[in-house]
């Protein structure tokens, strides 16, 4: 099976793969497990495997090439930024009543199901209640919790976890050509997701990354770049979790260094230049960390990105 070049998800593989050689697909696949560790990838593999002409997801074939493209006929991907909304699932469903083109079943991959509307979700659970036989759902979602209990039910769940961190050193120095201080860095950032050890080799976010630290540590106080800082890490809803997972593993770094005089657990090890000789209030730290997450929880809901920033920011600046 051609699941080799997927890194990690010994379990996840295995159950596919059993299921592919048994015949035993079930007509609906819920992919859960944080973002950014290859839950869409395995997908996308899922339907090479089916649709190859030569063997097991050659890569090379026609279909396999058409799914990489995502052209093939068989093959709807249901995907927003926003939403993902009544009149996707009307116009999905004018089509999966109808014989598959090609193939002998069609695949359906909502990739970010948790953004299905009310309605949205009512529509695909009718069509599951009573799925036509030749169609596969795969439902994608780095948060479960807001997938409706009728529709998980009748799905089988394939569950993902954060890569380790040697998977994702090992993508970074093989695949991606970096030198070993860069990929053990980035795998160290990357809190196993290679979306967001991609997301950090943007030298723009490295900056970002900088100044943040400096202003939090105290290097630099003004309160026009704490205001400039907070505009820019709220501009997007996903890269905005990325900068406050970092500002909470920075946190996490002196608290490991207050009780404890070496470098060697820390995860931002670049920055030690910055961490070194100082000491910080323990119960600053843990009032800090408490404030990051609670804009974490803030920003998954949609709360006021830019505001929710820039009072983190000017509550926790030394």
């Amino acid at each position: 099976m051609g699941y080799e070049a997927i890194i990690g998800h010994a379990r996840p593989k295995k159950l596919l793969n059993s299921m592919l050689e048994n015949d035993r697909l079930p007509h609906a696949l819920l992919f859960s497990g944080p973002p950014g560790v290859g839950k869409f990838t395995l997908a996308m593999r899922l339907a090479k495997d089916l649709f190859c002409e030569r063997s097991s997801a050659c890569d090379h074939c026609r279909s396999c090439q058409n799914v990489e493209r995502r052209n093939h006929p068989d093959l709807r991907i249901i995907e927003s930024e926003t939403s993902i909304g009544i009149e996707d699932l009307r116009n999905l469903q004018k089509e999966i009543y109808q014989a598959p083109y090609e193939q002998k079943r069609r695949i359906i991959i909502f990739d970010g199901a948790e953004k299905m509307t009310r309605d949205a979700a009512n529509a695909l659970l009718k069509t599951l209640e009573e799925p036509p036989i030749y169609n596969l759902f795969v439902l994608v979602t780095s948060n479960e919790r807001e997938i409706p209990l009728t529709i998980k039910s009748r799905c089988v769940r394939v569950g993902f976890g954060p890569l380790s961190r040697n998977d994702i050193r090992s993508y970074f120095l093989n695949l991606k050509h970096l030198d070993e201080k860069k990929a053990d860095l980035t795998a160290a950032l990357s809190y196993g997701s290679i979306s967001v050890g991609l997301f950090w080799l943007d030298e723009a976010h490295l900056l970002i990354r900088q100044k943040l630290a400096e202003a939090i540590l105290g290097k630099t106080k003004s309160y026009v770049l704490i205001t400039l800082l907070a505009e820019r890490i709220a501009k997007n809803g996903t890269e905005m979790l990325v900068y406050l997972h970092f500002l909470l593993s920075l946190l996490q770094d002196l608290w490991l260094l207050h009780h404890s005089s070496g470098f060697a657990a820390i995860r931002n090890t670049d920055l030690v230049d910055l961490l070194r000789g100082k000491r910080y209030d323990p119960e600053w730290i843990v009032l800090s960390m408490n404030k990051v997450q609670e804009t974490i929880r803030a920003v998954r809901y949609n709360i006021g990105r830019w505001l929710a920033a820039e009072h983190m920011l000017i509550s926790i600046v030394r």
